[in-house]
C-alpha cells in the first residue's frame, strides 16, 4: 500500500514538473487569463510533493530540514536576490517603449565602427565604451545575418535588431551586478548575510533596473561601478600592489563608460592613506591605485592621449546643469527609491554615532554617492539614469543599519543559543523587506 502511494505522488510530480515546463514555454499561461500565478502555484505544489516524498521515505524531518535552511539560507536569499533582479529587469525590458531617434542614431554609429574598422568616436562629449559594447552588439548580429545568408557586408546591417542585443546585454549587465554587489558587500562587511542584504536592496532597487532598456551608458557603468567596488573592498582589507592596481585599472575602465565614476578615486585613495602606516607608505599605495587608473583609463580611451585637444573639445562641450536639477533628481529618486535612501543616509548619521570599523567603511564609501550628487547641481542634464551610478555603493551603505539591528538582536538573544541562533538573520530579511516594499507603496502613491 505505501509503495503504490509513493508510485502515485512520483506521478504526480513528474505531472506538475512537466506541467511547469509547458507553462514557461507557452508563456501564455492558460489563456485568457494570462497569469504567472499559474506557474507559480504549479511550481510550489511540485515542491511540496517533493518534500513530502523526502518525508515519506524517512529521508527528511522537520528537524533537519530547518538545520538545513540555517545553513543554507545565504545561498537561497542570494538566489532569490537573482532572480528578482532578473524579473525586474526583464519586465521593464519586455514593456519597453518603442526606440527614439537618439537610439537608434547610437545603433547606427555602433555598426559604423565595424563597418569602417574605426573605433574613433564622433564626440567625447560622452566616454566611448558603451559604443564599443555595440559595436560588439552590431558584430554578434552580423554573424547572425551572415549565418542565416542575408547579408554579405555589415553596411548591410539595420539599427533595430543591433539595438534588441543591445538591451539583452544590458540585461545580462544588471544581472551580474547584483552578484558584484553581493561580493563586495561580503568583502567590505566581512558577512555574507549583509552581502545577501546589500544584493536585495540592490536587485529591487527602481533606479537601477529601469534604466535596463534605454541605450544608455548607464548600464555598463553600473556593472563597472559594482565589480570597482568588489576590488576596492579587496585593496581595503589586503592593500597589496595587484588589488590596488586592480581596483585603480577597473575605475579608469569604468570612468570611460561614464566620467563621473572618476569620483570612485575618493574611496580608493581614502583606503590607500587609511592602510598605509607610514607617510611613505600611503604616498606609495596612492601612487601604485592611481597609476591603475591612468591605466586602465588609457587602454580604453586612448583618444586623450594621442587626440588630447579633441578629448577636451567634448569635455568642454558637456553643458552645465539648470537651476533646479539636483531637486529635481532628489524629488524622483525619494519617489521611487525611498526606502534605500533613507536607508543610506540612515547610515551616514549612525557612522559617526558607532565606532570601529564599520563606522569607517561607511564614511569612506559615502564620499562616492555623496560628491556625484553634489556634482550632479552643477554639470549635465536631468537625465534620470544618470542617479543609476551610485545604487551599487548606496545598496552597500544602507545595509549598516539593518546590519546594526540583527547583531543587536542576537546579542540581546546570545547568538550562541541555538534556538535563537536565526533571530539576528531574521530580522535583517524582515527589515529589507520593509525597506523594498516601503519603495514600492511610496511609488505607487506618487
Amino acid at each position: 500500500m505505501r509503495q503504490t502511494r509513493l508510485r502515485y505522488l512520483d506521478t504526480l510530480i513528474v505531472g506538475l514538473g512537466v506541467l511547469a515546463y509547458t507553462l514557461a514555454l507557452t508563456g501564455d499561461y492558460f489563456v485568457p487569463f494570462k497569469s504567472p500565478l499559474w506557474l507559480a502555484m504549479t511550481i510550489g505544489l511540485m515542491a511540496l510533493a517533493g518534500a513530502y516524498r523526502l518525508y515519506a521515505v524517512g529521508s527528511f524531518s522537520l528537524k533537519r530540514g530547518f538545520g538545513w535552511l540555517s545553513a543554507n539560507w545565504v545561498i537561497l536569499a542570494l538566489i532569490a536576490a537573482l532572480a528578482l533582479g532578473g524579473i525586474l529587469r526583464y519586465q521593464t525590458l519586455k514593456n519597453a517603449p518603442a526606440y527614439t531617434n537618439a537610439e537608434l542614431d547610437f545603433a547606427k554609429s555602433s555598426i559604423r565602427v565595424i563597418a569602417e574598422s574605426d573605433w574613433k568616436p564622433f564626440s567625447y562629449v560622452n566616454p566611448p565604451f558603451y559604443l564599443y559594447l555595440g559595436a560588439v552588439a552590431a558584430e554578434l548580429n552580423f554573424a547572425q545575418q551572415v549565418s542565416a545568408g542575408n547579408i554579405a557586408s555589415p553596411t548591410g546591417l539595420t539599427p533595430e535588431p543591433v539595438a534588441d542585443l543591445l538591451r539583452l546585454l544590458n540585461l545580462g549587465l544588471g544581472i551580474f551586478a547584483i552578484f558584484a554587489v553581493y561580493g563586495a558587500a561580503g568583502l567590505f562587511w566581512q558577512s555574507r548575510r549583509d552581502a545577501v542584504i546589500a544584493a536585495l536592496l540592490f536587485a529591487a532597487c527602481w533606479l537601477s533596473y529601469q534604466i535596463t532598456p534605454a541605450l544608455v551608458s548607464q548600464n555598463l557603468s553600473v556593472a563597472l561601478v559594482a565589480s570597482s567596488l568588489y576590488f576596492i573592498a579587496r585593496a581595503y582589507h589586503k592593500p597589496n600592489l595587484l588589488f590596488l592596481v586592480g581596483a585603480g585599472a577597473l575605475v579608469g575602465a569604468t570612468t570611460t563608460s561614464s566620467y563621473g565614476a572618476i569620483l570612485l578615486l575618493l574611496p580608493l585613495l581614502a583606503i590607500a592613506l587609511v592602510q598605509g602606516k607610514t607617510v611613505s607608505a600611503r604616498f606609495k599605495f596612492s601612487g601604485i591605485a592611481l597609476g591603475g587608473f591612468v591605466a586602465g583609463f588609457s587602454v580604453l580611451c586612448p583618444g586623450w592621449l594621442f587626440g588630447w585637444q579633441y578629448f577636451l573639445e567634448g569635455l568642454a562641450a558637456i553643458p552645465n546643469a539648470s537651476a533646479g536639477t539636483a531637486g529635481e533628481f532628489l524629488k524622483t529618486a525619494l519617489q521611487n527609491d525611498s526606502g534605500l535612501f533613507v536607508l543610506a543616509g540612515f547610515s551616514f548619521a549612525l557612522s559617526f554615532y558607532l565606532r570601529g570599523e564599520k563606522a569607517r567603511i561607511s564614511r569612506i564609501l559615502i564620499a562616492f554617492p555623496l560628491t556625484y550628487a553634489i556634482l550632479l547641481n552643477f554639470i549635465g542634464s536631468y537625465k534620470i539614469e544618470r542617479l543609476a551610478l551610485i545604487t551599487p555603493a548606496l545598496a552597500i551603505v544602507a545595509t549598516l543599519p539593518i546590519a546594526v539591528a540583527g547583531e543587536s538582536l542576537q546579542r540581546y538573544f546570545n547568538a550562541r543559543d541555538e534556538q535563537h541562533r536565526w533571530a539576528g538573520s531574521a530580522l535583517s530579511l524582515g527589515l529589507t523587506l520593509v525597506a523594498i516594499l516601503g519603495s514600492v507603496f511610496i511609488r505607487r502613491i506618487f
